[in-house]
């Protein structure tokens, strides 16, 4: 077994502790991403190649994948067909800095709100029943208020 086979099954990611804990020392985790093995997109991560790129820029960024950028992973449908990714992000984190396109309009729909369920600390993702509730939550808003200039929960976004 190597670190790259620790990352890759984890999901392609995982944090540095959890490579620790499965035995490898930072100097082998060093020489892995001196080869090539692995690549850190944020400092106490490691990815493998081939990982799913949305979740190393979460990893890169500091926030989860949410919303329906989270669905869209799942396999559900959804209504909306805009380019930006969802993510969230705790209101408290001043570290957080998505990506922004040329133009000056930021890369992703950033939900600055406390998860409904609690979170791991090495989630990327959402849970689904959070994402849930913000989508029932938002759909019943429109459903009886069609109006309704409220948005998303998180963001206060029309996302």
């Amino acid at each position: 077994m190597s670190v790259q086979v620790v990352v890759r099954d984890n999901g392609g990611l995982a944090r540095v502790g959890l490579v620790r804990r499965r035995g490898w020392s930072e100097r082998a985790i060093r020489r892995a991403v001196e080869a090539g093995e692995v690549s850190r997109p944020r400092k106490g991560w490691l990815a493998a190649p081939g990982a799913d790129p949305l979740l190393v820029c979460a990893a890169r960024d500091g926030v989860v994948l949410s919303c329906v950028t989270e669905a869209r992973r799942l396999g559900l449908w959804v209504l909306e067909r805009g380019d930006r990714s969802h993510v969230a992000a705790d209101p408290r984190s001043g570290g957080v800095k998505v990506g922004v396109d040329a133009g000056g309009p930021r890369a992703a729909v950033v939900h600055w709100s406390r998860p409904i369920v609690p979170r791991h600390p090495d989630a990327l993702t959402a849970d689904v029943p959070a994402s849930s509730a913000r989508w029932r939550r938002r759909s019943t808003d429109r459903a009886s208020n069609p109006s309704s200039r409220r948005g998303c929960p998180g963001c206060g976004s029309r996302c």
